[in-house]
């Protein structure tokens, strides 16, 4: 009897060892960075653009499609005295670690670089107008071909990441002007060239193969890429607002962020298409003129451009926003 109950208490010691330890959830990387509301209480841009911004930049910030802990800049050092350009660079920068990766040297660029699931970059080089194509670890480097326009500073991939598209404007005469998609497959020669209803100013693609225009004074057009017609469907949320380089798709396609001017007040809005409405999530001005944007794949942060000081040669640095909190933190700059 002693013996069997014995038995039963090592036994029972022997399961309780054997039990796993409560396993605590991964801390995310966001929790340890300091959030702070928006600097800007009024809204006035200061209307002033600088077009050389003193010393080191960063720009064009791309969240990783697949990890939101990942993105990619492009980098650069300008002499605002004389004018010139020097030291590009595109790097690869993760959160978790602070590393950087320099992926590409030696060519100036044109917009943000699109990235797609595949693990693939498309670019535009702005000294010819040249669109290249790599790797995101920074191998397979591929030119693609040239198309000089005015417009050839966007390019997105399709939702499959098999194709990606840009933009070629043919400008007939002043007042008349022909503007193109193009489609390509990277590795093949041929290039497919889709005439458009009206001029596209900023371009995105939703996974539901859905292109997205924001024109200015509140418009935006969204035309289906899964039709051999393309024709645009206008909508205007506001009056007044006017597209300020930054636009990004939510994951289902049904709203979108959009850095814009808005009655001479700058800041960050998300369109909701299905209602057509607009809201206003983050507050921008002349401290802090926000530019470029990229969603994160959870959907709750946005990467951005920002100009510190508007009416000064104040370089471009890189701010993430919590759309939860509504408030940013800096993570490349000076």
């Amino acid at each position: 009897m002693y013996k069997f109950s014995f038995v039963i208490v090592i036994g029972l010691l022997f399961l309780s060892s054997c039990k796993k330890k409560d396993i605590q959830p991964r801390k995310s990387v966001y929790e340890n960075f300091t959030w702070t509301a928006s600097p800007c209480v009024e809204e006035n841009t200061g209307g002033i653009t600088i077009d050389f911004t003193e010393g080191v930049n960063f720009r064009y910030p791309v969240f990783n499609p697949r990890n939101e802990t990942e993105f990619i800049y492009y980098e650069y050092t300008c002499d605002s005295l004389t004018a010139v350009y020097s030291n590009p660079k595109l790097v690869k920068y993760s959160l978790l670690t602070k590393e950087k990766t320099v992926l590409l040297t030696g060519k100036f660029l044109s917009g943000q670089v699109a990235w797609n699931k595949k693990g693939e970059l498309a670019f535009i080089e702005s000294t010819a107008g040249a669109i290249y194509t790599m790797n995101d670890d920074g191998t397979n480097l591929q030119f693609q071909f040239i198309a000089s326009s005015p417009s050839l500073s966007h390019v997105s991939w399709s939702p499959d990441g098999d194709v990606f598209y840009s933009l070629f404007t043919k400008i007939i005469n002043v007042n008349n002007r022909v503007d193109y998609l193009l489609r390509k497959k990277p590795g093949l020669a041929n290039i497919d060239t889709l005439l458009l209803d009206n001029p596209i100013y900023s371009m995105d693609i939703s996974s539901k193969n859905q292109l997205l225009n924001f024109t200015g004074n509140g418009y935006y057009e969204i035309t289906s890429l899964s039709v051999d017609t393309l024709t645009a469907a206008v909508s205007q949320v506001e009056p007044g607002m006017f597209f300020n380089h930054g636009l990004a798709y939510n994951k289902s396609g049904n709203k979108f962020y959009v850095s814009a001017t808005k009655y001479y007040g700058a800041g960050v809005y998300e369109v909701d298409i299905n209602q057509n409405t607009v809201k206003k999530v983050f507050n921008g001005c002349k401290d802090g003129y926000v530019q470029g944007l990229s969603l994160s794949p959870n959907e709750n942060y946005l990467i951005m451009e920002k100009r510190g000081i508007m009416e000064s040669i104040f370089p471009y640095e890189i701010w993430i926003l919590d759309l939860n909190q509504k408030k940013e933190t800096r993570v490349i700059g000076l």
